[in-house]
């Protein structure tokens, strides 16, 4: 049985991983091919979520028998799986993926030329850029595997790094690397932009007031001062036949007017 260490139960340390991913960039340094660092050790090298399953870099497909027996040499364990796609090695029980052909792509040196030289612990290894990650994890999707909860702290970790419009065009014939975009879309994970720029929704909802929709009505409006009539503080109010004569309507008004007139 192989000799475990790091966590209970086994599993192996993110520190032992690390001891793993630094010999391996040794040995691959001493061969002079191309390569880069991919996968969760990748997004931990830019600063994002770590990844303790195991250790990915990309090679290119002609030089997997030169890496192999190099590593092999070093005292890594070797294997060629079934999946044409990859090699594999490993140092004690630590799983190092030397990938040729990630998402039916082939790795090429404008590939390799994209990636960063990044320190990890004590040493320098180009690293892939996060947009590529993003990529990569998205097309891995499909209807044997989809598991996004993998994909979201990868996600929210690089997401100021990730060119968003990028992983869209290089992703748009996968409905399920869509979906996770629209999932992060509605998480607040992308940018939020005006709805004639995000693909599949609608407008955004308006915003919504702070004052209340219906306000109630207030007090009945009382007449002011100068609407009511007050009545001669020099006196009493005025009768209603004395209203009639000054307003020329009553007997003494008439006859007064026919009088003038005459």
């Amino acid at each position: 049985m192989a000799e475990t260490s790091g966590v209970p139960g086994g599993k192996p340390a993110e520190g032992d991983f690390i001891t793993t991913l630094k010999r391996v960039v040794s040995v691959l340094k001493q061969t002079d091919v191309p390569f880069a660092l991919a996968g969760g050790f990748a997004a931990y090298a830019r600063g994002g979520t770590s990844s303790d399953h195991d250790v990915d870099f990309l090679i290119r497909e002609q030089d997997a028998g030169t890496v192999l027996a190099a590593l092999a040499e070093a005292g890594f364990r070797t294997e060629r799986p079934p999946e044409d796609w990859l090699v594999k090695v490993y140092d004690g029980d630590r799983l190092v993926d030397l990938i040729f052909r990630p998402v039916e792509r082939p790795v090429t040196d404008e590939t390799l030329a994209l990636a960063d030289s990044l320190r990890v612990d004590s040493i320098l290894v180009p690293v892939m850029p996060a947009t590529t990650l993003m990529v990569h994890k998205v097309l891995m999707f499909s209807q044997h595997y989809c598991d996004f909860a993998k994909a979201l702290p990868i996600a929210r970790s690089l997401r100021e790094q990730i060119d968003w419009d990028q992983v869209r065009r290089e992703t748009a014939e996968s409905p399920y690397a869509q979906a996770f975009l629209f999932l992060l879309d509605r998480l607040a994970v992308l940018s939020r932009r005006p709805a004639e720029h995000r693909p599949g929704l609608g407008p955004l909802p308006p915003a919504r007031s702070a004052e209340p929709s219906h306000v109630p009505p207030g007090p009945p409006h009382l007449p002011e001062a100068h609407d009511v009539a007050t009545p001669d503080a020099s006196g009493p109010s005025p009768t209603a036949a004395q209203r009639r004569r000054r307003s020329g309507n009553g007997p003494s008004g008439r006859a007064l007017l026919t009088k003038e007139a005459g």
